[in-house]
């Protein structure tokens, strides 16, 4: 299969050919139709955070696809065919006390998506079925691969707030995250104040359907998670070239 994997943090990624991957007891294959780009996945592929990944990997935690193949054991509801979604947090313990106060997100057993364990940044992946989680028919996968991570960030934030439609909800920056803020304090009914310096964010946040613009992508490109993500890199480190020629000038 095709995948976009980092074997240096100071050079782009290289999609090329690598092994499907089998899916262990309670994991499934998935055949990915989406994957997202967030910006962990920027630190992730240059290695900024503290604790680094260990190249060669997989970035991408934003993944939607086909589940073409179960592993043994418990498949927690999952069957091939499914569309699931495969999010930053692929696994967790269950039994800890984080992962029992619904906190499994500060599991110390934790496995993250794209970072510790392969992503969604190729045309196979493997995921806990026990995370995995079902997209309803009817949402294209290009919407649904935001959710894992965008989502239900913003979602989270929005729910323990509070909202309802007695409240007021100011949503500051209406970017990646913003918009889809935006949107769920509506449903709570809330009245919601959009703040952003970007006037075009700012047209979005008051349409019915809040999305920021962007720009189609050419024809004539590749397409798929694996040419998207290796057309981010380029260019990425092209910038961070042009960066250190101009701070090596003499002054």
């Amino acid at each position: 299969m095709k995948a976009a994997v980092v074997h240096d943090f100071t050079r782009p990624l290289s999609v090329e050919d690598v092994p499907t991957p089998e899916p262990g007891a309670e994991q499934v294959l998935v055949r990915i139709e989406a994957s997202g780009l967030c910006h962990t996945d920027i630190h992730a592929a240059r290695g900024e955070w503290p604790v680094k990944p260990t190249p060669p990997f997989i970035p991408g935690h934003e993944g939607v696809g086909i589940v073409e193949r179960v592993g043994a054991g418990n498949s927690h509801g999952l069957e091939e065919g499914m569309r699931v979604a495969l999010p930053w947090l692929g696994y967790a313990c269950g039994d800890c006390e984080f992962c029992n106060s619904g906190w499994e997100t500060l599991c110390l057993s934790q496995a993250n998506t794209g970072y510790s364990v392969n992503g969604g940044f190729a045309e196979y992946t493997v995921g806990y079925a026990r995370h995995a989680v079902r997209v309803p028919d009817g949402i294209d996968p290009a919407d649904a691969a935001p959710l894992t991570c965008a989502g239900v960030t913003t979602y989270k934030a929005v729910k323990v707030s509070g909202a309802d439609s007695a409240g007021l909800v100011a949503v500051f920056g209406v970017g990646g995250l913003g918009h889809l803020a935006v949107q769920y304090a509506r449903i709570t009914g809330a009245s919601v104040v959009a703040v952003d310096v970007n006037e075009d964010r700012l047209e979005s946040a008051r349409r019915p359907r809040s999305r920021p613009r962007s720009r189609r992508p050419r024809s004539s490109r590749r397409s798929g998670p694996c040419a998207a993500a290796a057309r981010w890199s380029a260019s990425a480190c092209r910038r961070r070239t042009r960066c250190a020629s101009r701070s090596s000038r003499p002054s």
